[in-house]
């Protein structure tokens, strides 16, 4: 069963310079080390609203076989570690995961359309994490299966990955869209044109979360 791996990165301290170090390292290095060990990095992007100073890679593996091998491989990587160590000399870093199920092979072919017809320049993404209850989880996650096919052919944005926790806190699911060019999500109105959706959902799924993605120089969702 493929699986998608979920990393987010704190940076501290919260300065352009320190992020832009961290970038530069995770990009010329580690995405490397990871890709010869095992790793496929769909996308990775700096993570805005909330908590600053955060990234967010995702990986896909073929099974969680897969991935328990990756992370071996890498750890005995020795060309890691005195890199790590120059970097940890001007930046703290922290690291969280989770392991996601795919949701819905509509998701799936997203992914790998976007994957193969990369954009001339980087676009807006959008990380949506919705929070559901335990008796209301099919009946959520056929919802968001909706909600995106809807989306997507009314050009309102396309899901580019959709993932259910398998490890991790939940019950939850994450969708990332890519947002049309014309798209401006900041701006207030009192229309929505997902509520024949939304409204349902808010009864199985009352709590959720919205960050921006932007695409980091070695993301190959761009």
């Amino acid at each position: 069963m493929t699986i998608l791996v979920e990393a987010r990165h704190f940076i501290r301290p919260i300065t352009r310079a320190a992020f832009n170090a961290y970038v530069d390292f995770f990009g010329n290095d580690v995405i490397p080390a990871m890709q010869r060990n095992g790793f496929d990095l769909v996308g990775a992007w700096q993570r805005s609203g909330g908590e600053m100073g955060q990234d967010l890679a995702l990986y896909r593996f073929d099974s969680l076989a897969d991935y328990e091998r990756a992370q071996v491989s890498l750890a005995a990587d020795t060309t890691l570690g005195p890199i790590i160590g120059r970097l940890l000399e001007s930046v703290e870093m922290a690291e969280t995961t989770k392991i996601g199920s795919p949701l819905g092979e509509a998701a799936v072919q997203g992914l790998e359309r976007a994957l193969a017809n990369p954009p001339a320049a980087s676009r807006q993404y959008e990380q949506v994490v919705t929070k559901l209850i335990f008796s209301g989880q099919m009946q959520g996650l056929e919802l968001l299966e909706e909600l995106a096919a809807f989306a997507a052919k009314q050009q309102l944005g396309s899901v580019v990955a959709s993932y259910q926790t398998i490890t991790g806190p939940g019950p939850e699911a994450t969708q990332i869209w890519l947002l049309p060019e014309t798209a401006t999500p900041l701006v207030y109105t009192r229309d929505d044109p997902l509520a024949r959706f939304v409204e349902p959902l808010r009864t199985v799924a009352p709590l959720e979360e919205r960050y921006w993605l932007s695409p980091l120089p070695y993301s190959p969702l761009q």
